[in-house]
């Protein structure tokens, strides 16, 4: 017999290893004590779903996240951007 058998009614076992994967990342964002740390989590949960899917399709998430990180970083580099930040905030 190839592998366990799952018991009927139960859901996949790839369906259950994604919702603990899920559960896990959430729990670590929740105990994360700076944005950059919440970044770091993110950014790992990001690579370990990249490794699962095919390269084309990485390659097409990666181009968006990439320029959506280099855009925002750009914009914190700008002159004034704190004050303007600090001005929305209140």
């Amino acid at each position: 017999m190839a592998g366990k058998r799952r018991g009927t009614g139960r859901p996949l076992r790839s369906v259950e290893k994604a919702e603990r994967r899920k559960a896990a990342v959430l729990d670590r964002l929740g105990d994360a004590t700076s944005p950059s740390h919440r970044l770091a989590i993110a950014l790992d949960y990001l690579r370990s779903a990249l490794a699962l899917v095919p390269t084309h399709v990485a390659e097409q998430v990666a181009l968006v996240v990439v320029n959506d990180l280099v855009k925002e970083a750009d914009q914190l580099y700008a002159p004034g951007t704190v004050t303007k930040l600090e001005r929305k905030a209140s």
